[in-house]
């Protein structure tokens, strides 16, 4: 499947005012979710800087709720399928540097994104978070970057 042309159709009709092609983008959203690699389709989307802000917004507010109901058990009876570790192990490779070149809005919610799998994975499962936050830390001083600084700290 083609990802990017039907996220983005998603999306835009998530944005809609009128309820049926809100609904049924948000139906389609919901069933594309139980398919390996969405999480990474959903995060591929909001990096494309072709792709309209507010689509990329959209994506980044999904992105963040799919992670919310699908990164780790809330109870043991959850009926939603789990991201696989070989996925979680790309989003999260990923997360830091978009988070950090993203616009103020999205940059909110992957940072929010990002702290729900810190909440679950670190230490133990993302030994490397720290390091890769404190180097890309010390290049956005270096830079007088205060946008990534600033959503650095907030992470």
């Amino acid at each position: 499947m083609e990802w990017n042309p039907f996220l983005s159709q998603c999306f835009l009709h998530t944005l809609s005012p009128a309820p049926e092609p809100r609904r049924l983008a948000e139906f389609s959203l919901s069933k594309a979710a139980d398919t390996p690699n969405y999480g990474l389709a959903v995060l591929r989307l909001v990096s494309e800087p072709s792709v309209d802000e507010q689509i990329r917004q959209a994506a980044s507010v999904n992105f963040k709720n799919h992670l919310r109901a699908r990164w780790a058990p809330a109870s043991p009876d959850e009926s939603n399928p789990f991201i696989p570790d070989s996925e979680k192990a790309e989003i999260k490779a990923l997360i830091v540097r978009l988070m950090l070149s993203s616009t103020p809005k999205i940059q909110s919610q992957l940072s929010e994104a990002l702290a729900l799998i810190g909440k679950h994975d670190f230490p133990k499962s993302w030994p490397t978070l720290l390091p890769e936050l404190i180097a890309e830390l010390q290049k956005a001083s270096q830079a007088s970057d205060y946008a990534s600084i600033n959503g650095i700290l907030g992470t």
